[in-house]
């Protein structure tokens, strides 16, 4: 099995240190406040904290290939991204004018569907915007954000036999 790590951006950074800072804020001041009922416990102080715990634990920790296929892995567990690949390459604009239509933005990590100009419809596993991976697998278009772009690109070209 190859392993590959990922790099957090700038943005994810910027956008995970203010959600944090506010959630916590915010089950803070819930915190110090009597609350008249159940709800408003729940809206000041369970829920931020829910969010962020949540976020977390699917955050993409790394990208790891094996005889199975690629697979995306996250505190839950692991996810087959493909199973086969028909083309693979760089595209550091990949996300340029995205749509996101569900899923995440910025808070510890991109992940979702997301609808591009150049792309149309498609899955993103990314820890930041730029130095993506485009791949189009078994399971659709899938954009990706190893460490190293170039060895991710040749590894996963000479394990599916495409052309990068």
């Amino acid at each position: 099995m190859k392993t590959f790590p990922v790099r957090y951006g700038t943005l994810v950074k910027a956008v995970t240190a203010l959600v944090v800072a506010a959630m916590l804020g915010i089950a803070a001041m819930g915190l110090r406040q009597p609350q008249a009922d159940v709800f408003s416990s729940l809206a000041t102080v369970v829920f931020p904290l829910a969010l962020v715990l949540v976020a977390a634990l699917y955050t993409v920790l790394r990208y790891e290939l094996d005889a199975a296929g690629l697979h995306v892995v996250r505190p839950l567990g692991r996810r087959c991204v493909a199973r086969s690949v028909s083309s693979l390459r760089a595209d550091a604009e990949a996300l340029k004018g995205a749509l996101r239509v569900f899923g995440n933005g910025g808070l510890f990590s991109i992940t979702g569907w997301y609808g591009t100009r150049k792309y149309g419809r498609c899955r993103v596993w990314a820890t930041e915007r730029e130095d993506l991976v485009v791949l189009d697998g078994d399971r659709g278009t899938v954009i990706l954000s190893p460490r190293d772009r170039a060895e991710f690109i040749a590894v996963v070209a000479a394990r599916f036999g495409v052309r990068a």
